[in-house]
């Protein structure tokens, strides 16, 4: 599959559309545009540069940052929600205390994480107690 892209309506096209080539469409490698696909959104567009290649471009340079952030923040998100899933079954109401209290405070110290210092670029994930203390 060939894919181009159109800079003066910023728009990719690729064989399957059956659109004849213009002169203006710029040939884009397959990773490249699978890479501006995946990548634009909230904080960013598919721009064309004078030479019509296309290029990510921030709304605000610290965007960029805050993309990157923004993954890993979601990414934390959702261990934690995982972490704290797995461990629903401890704070039933006929789960002995030595198992439900550890559990509790493990359990807290996991929705404290985004209060952490260094959060979201270094995280101390608590220590999951012992099942049988």
């Amino acid at each position: 599959m060939n894919y181009y892209f159109d800079p003066y309506n910023k728009a990719f096209i690729n064989d399957e559309l059956n659109i004849p080539i213009e002169e203006h469409f710029i040939p884009i490698p397959e990773h490249y545009y699978k890479f501006l696909i995946e990548r634009q959104g909230k904080y960013c567009t598919i721009e064309s540069r004078d030479n019509g290649i296309p290029y990510l471009k921030y709304d605000d340079p610290s965007n960029v940052e805050n993309s990157l952030m923004g993954h890993a923040i979601i990414y934390i998100r959702n261990k934690r929600n995982s972490l704290l899933s797995r461990t629903d079954w401890t704070q039933m109401g006929d789960i002995p205390d030595n198992i439900k209290i550890p559990y509790a405070k493990y359990r807290q110290k996991l929705r404290d994480i985004p209060q952490q210092d260094t959060f979201p670029h270094k995280i101390n994930w608590p220590e999951e107690p012992k099942k049988d203390p």
